[in-house]
């Protein structure tokens, strides 16, 4: 068995090393898809998360004390002074991006912060600034005044607190921040491309030697029909496998880019918490879901009578990728339950999201993969029946 196992495997590599068609579209341009795309939407996401040069904040203020009002002044920032009656006007433009910040301060603070104690115990004099992260130039202005205040309270040895109190101060709708549709569209893209990289070798796999009469021969040889339908797997593994790991260092390769490391630090695409266990984690989700994958991909070849048949079958698997993979990244936040780690594909586009976002679930990580295993270990039973079926490997 395992020198006719063995045979198999050699054979079905032998053919696709020697096809150069075959393994540029399986394992390059998967990987290179997917660096382009990544690469793409890093320099689209940055000039959507920069600011014009010639852009003036549009700050409205309560109260600004002279000592603030001069640090702002030597920075060239205008800004609009209010009643405390106009605030919620101006939370309500911010909300909807016609302003970018609102700022409230203490009555006579600079006399408050003067007389302030910071080894009384009380509470510290509180700034209270109202800003949109969903909009840049509202987020962009906000980090810049803190940063000012931060500068300026460090001279006066803590006299004041920033935002201190449980009020919300961030004026964003959190189902518009674009950091949540990246995260809900990265495993999406990643299982459209490894499903395409897998349907580039699937139909001619078992559909095209039964074209071609060539499986007739398999079929009489004197070797069980689980090592073939094993050796078939396998090897269909190892050249899929290949077009995960070429996904995967284009998500390595383009993570970088897409996260806008390095250049001004205030990308809203935060990856610098994925260290090697993270990496090593989603090389192991990749893996696992490319075994799923190739197995369903052999039991529509090995029961389809022509390459063109397997791969209009394969056609419609292609749109239920796309919706499982966007399900699983948004719902992602909300399944905090192991039982979808169950669910094929769903389960994957899950966990890589958990991944990216910093809250990877060991249990659920764990159970994953070895559904995954399970599933490759039944279709590879069901793909030693169909070989064992006459009707429909000599069907015309």
């Amino acid at each position: 068995m395992k020198s006719n196992l063995a045979t198999i495997i050699k054979k079905e590599l032998s053919r696709f090393f020697m096809d150069r068609k075959l393994l540029l579209n399986t394992v390059l341009i998967p990987g290179l898809m997917i660096y382009i795309i990544y690469t793409l939407m890093g320099s689209v996401f940055t000039s959507l998360l920069t600011t014009d040069d010639s852009y003036v904040y549009k700050i409205s203020a309560v109260g600004m004390p002279q000592s603030i009002e001069a640090v702002l002044k030597e920075a060239d920032i205008p800004y609009k002074e209010i009643s405390q009656d106009d605030v919620m006007a101006k939370k309500d433009k911010i909300t909807d991006g016609t302003e970018d910040l609102c700022i409230v301060f203490p009555d006579n603070f600079d006399s408050v912060v003067e007389s302030y104690d910071s080894q009384s115990g009380t509470a510290a004099p509180e700034i209270q600034i109202y800003y949109n992260s969903g909009e840049t130039a509202s987020y962009e202005c906000y980090q810049t005044f803190t940063s000012l205040l931060d500068a300026y309270e460090n001279s006066m040895i803590n006299k004041f607190d920033i935002n201190s109190s449980d009020k919300t101060f961030d004026l964003a709708d959190g189902s518009d921040l674009m950091s949540r549709m990246m995260f809900a569209l990265i495993p999406m893209l990643f299982l459209t491309l490894l499903f395409s990289g897998c349907c580039a070798i699937a139909p001619d796999f078992i559909a095209g030697e039964k074209e071609r009469g060539t499986v007739a021969t398999l079929l009489v040889t004197p070797m069980k029909r689980s090592s073939l339908a094993f050796g078939k797997i396998i090897s269909m593994s190892i050249m899929a496998l290949l077009s995960g790991l070429s996904s995967f260092l284009g998500v390595m390769l383009s993570l970088p880019k897409l996260a806008n490391m390095g250049e001004n630090g205030n990308s809203m695409f935060d990856f610098s918490g994925l260290g090697i266990p993270e990496y090593a984690l989603l090389l192991l989700l990749v893996l696992s879901v490319v075994l799923v994958l190739v197995s369903v991909l052999s039991l529509i070849s090995a029961q389809a009578k022509t390459v063109k048949e397997a791969a209009t079958a394969m056609g419609p698997l292609n749109i239920i990728i796309m919706v499982v993979g966007i399900a699983g990244g948004y719902m992602a936040a909300a399944d905090t339950g192991i039982a979808t780690s169950f669910i094929p594909l769903y389960n994957f586009a899950k966990n890589m999201t958990c991944i990216f976002a910093g809250n990877a679930d060991a249990a659920a990580m764990i159970i994953t993969v070895i559904s995954n295993l399970v599933y490759t270990v039944l279709c590879t039973w069901g793909l030693t029946r169909i070989f064992n079926s006459e009707k429909l490997m000599f069907s015309n």
